[in-house]
């Protein structure tokens, strides 16, 4: 990941694309940050799809906070830094996908009720990964243990 950065970051400068070299400085700043806190030589995908899913959701918190500001400049800013980095994580699942991975989930672990919440969602969890919104996720399994 570190390396395909690395490469875009060039392409960015020599395109002169400033907006796109900041975002990547930006992530690039943060995977190295990371790979001093493990003590590693190289993160792993999923330590780096987990960086950059943080740093997606630092940008969404931070439009909210823009919204209510009324600051709609920052709040295009921010969807743009969103768009860049979305470039580098893989395609989420769809509500479909989620929701039959739940029922697999379900049927394999047969709930009892909401008291199984937590398990189910460590459950439905392990097998989406990084894949699925995580509210998303908990929004379905709700459903489907009320139903």
């Amino acid at each position: 990941m570190l390396d395909r950065i690395a490469e875009d970051i060039k392409k960015a400068m020599l395109a002169k694309d400033k907006a796109r070299l900041l975002v990547l400085r930006s992530i690039k700043t943060d995977l190295m940050n990371r790979k001093i806190e493990l003590i590693v030589d190289k993160l792993t995908d999923e330590e780096s799809l987990l960086v950059l899913h943080k740093a997606v959701k630092a940008r969404e918190q931070a439009i909210e906070m823009f919204e209510s500001g009324g600051r709609q400049d920052l709040v295009e800013h921010g969807r743009q830094e969103i768009s860049i980095i979305m470039e580098y994580l893989p395609r989420n699942l769809t509500r479909e996908e989620v929701e039959n991975i739940v029922d697999a989930v379900f049927a394999a672990e047969k709930p009892e009720g909401m008291k199984d919440m937590g398990r189910m969602m460590k459950a439905v969890l392990e097998q989406t990964g990084t894949r699925a919104d995580g509210k998303l996720v908990s929004a379905i399994v709700r459903e489907k243990l009320n139903s």
